[in-house]
């Protein structure tokens, strides 16, 4: 009879041990700083605008209207001034918004003179943080 008491009262203790276990998990999560929640719209789609801390989107504004970052017109620009190029010499231009080196960043791809084009621009100092060129056949 001591040994089911012993049995029993061991898989109490598992029992509160799982749910202390699963408590703790629940409230890391929930007191997680993630900044990936910010990017998902309500419907769970991707929404290609930045957030700032207060939840502020910068859309396709101005960066001067209290917002830390740069508009995607405005890396654009970065980047064609950084080649010398201008948008009308371009085509397939596709920008981003995508998390890399530990920060927002925008992904810029285009393509001119036979040649493909890759950029990441921190999407706040504006500092182009990789680029990349290559023949496309």
């Amino acid at each position: 009879m001591k040994n089911k008491e012993k049995n029993n009262n061991l898989v109490i203790y598992l029992l509160i041990a799982i749910i202390i276990l699963i408590s703790v998990l629940v409230l890391v999560l929930a007191l997680r700083d993630d900044d990936t929640e910010k990017k998902y719209s309500n419907n769970g789609t991707y929404d290609n605008n930045i957030y700032d801390d207060n939840g502020n989107s910068d859309g396709d504004s101005n960066s001067n209207n209290g917002n830390k970052y740069i508009t995607k017109q405005q890396a654009i620009q970065i980047v064609l001034s950084n080649e010398s190029l201008k948008e009308e010499d371009i085509f397939d231009l596709d920008i981003e918004l995508d998390y890399k080196y530990g920060t927002n960043v925008y992904e810029i791809d285009f393509n001119y003179n036979h040649y493909e084009y890759e950029y990441y621009v921190d999407a706040i100092s504006g500092k182009i943080l990789h680029s990349f060129k290559e023949f496309d056949f």
